[in-house]
């Protein structure tokens, strides 16, 4: 009988798997329904990998529900967060920076407006350019 890890199942071709389903709360806030990702082929490759992608999905979860409970009248940029990894991530916090700017009163005119401040200047590091935000943009091309 091996060690039993929580959230980690083994495929059919052997290989284990973390597999963990994001709270329903937090669903809109981290852009994902749920954490899947192949820890390795053999039981030691999984036990080496277990650890950090577990904190990390655990820190996700955590800054998300921190996020959820923070005042509603503050909007903040995604750049407040950890650095982003991929554009999709990316694509996604810029939409939820959107979302924050209109739920604090600003206006469809207003965020469309040349010239205006847009967010931070941190935050334009995190947030692609206005070209990557064009629709279908994160669809594979084959």
């Amino acid at each position: 009988m091996g060690l039993v890890l929580k959230y980690v199942e083994t495929t059919k071709s052997g290989s284990f798997v973390y597999r963990r389903r994001v709270p329903k709360a937090v669903v809109g806030i981290i852009g994902k329904a749920m954490f899947k990702k192949k820890l390795g082929d053999t039981e030691r490759e999984a036990l080496a990998a277990y650890p950090r992608y577990h904190v990390q999905v655990e820190g996700e979860i955590a800054a998300a529900q921190k996020r959820l409970a923070a005042p509603a009248g503050r909007a903040s940029s995604p750049a407040s967060q950890t650095r982003l990894a991929t554009e999709r991530e990316a694509y996604a916090a810029a939409l939820r920076y959107r979302a924050d700017l209109i739920e604090a009163g600003t206006t469809e005119e207003g965020l469309h407006r040349k010239g205006s401040a847009g967010p931070p200047a941190s935050a334009q590091e995190v947030i692609p350019q206005p070209s990557l935000l064009r629709p279908g943009f994160l669809r594979r091309q084959w």
